[in-house]
């Protein structure tokens, strides 16, 4: 059975997919009209991979954290998500905050619950999901 730390994670986690996954999608034009702007035109593949790479990147890791309990892919998770936060607070420095930018507004909250999910991933009930064994070990060393 999961411990309800890694339960939270992945219904935070999977949110945040969702939401930046919408907001990749509707900013898409934004992004295209951009790159148009410096001479780049935005091919099938390229548009697939702007919208669904990020949140394609943490699906995979959804599934090795919460299915599989696997410690690489919660540090990866974990970089990837502090990567994210430093390029997003670097943009973020060089952009001027216009209130009331819906996607502005969604890319945080996204950002926020992953914060959430990674902070669920290094709770004390989280031990016996990663550790399965670690934890047989001392329950047998506390019953002896």
């Amino acid at each position: 059975m999961r411990p309800k730390p890694i339960i939270r994670f992945e219904r935070a986690l999977l949110i945040a997919v969702a939401i930046e996954l919408i907001n990749n999608f509707v900013a898409l034009p934004a992004l295209s009209r951009g790159l148009a702007l410096r001479g780049f035109e935005m091919t099938l593949p390229l548009k697939v991979a702007s919208v669904a790479a990020a949140p394609a990147l943490c699906l995979i890791l959804w599934y090795f954290i919460a299915r599989r309990a696997s410690v690489i892919a919660k540090w990866l998770l974990t970089i990837f998500v502090a990567f994210t936060l430093y390029v997003f607070f670097g943009q973020m420095a060089e952009t001027p905050l216009k209130s009331g930018n819906v996607m502005l507004m969604a890319a945080v909250i996204a950002d926020l619950l992953k914060i959430y999910a990674v902070v669920c991933l290094f709770l004390p009930g989280t031990r016996s999901w990663f550790h399965p064994e670690n934890v047989e070990e001392e329950a047998d060393e506390e019953g002896a």
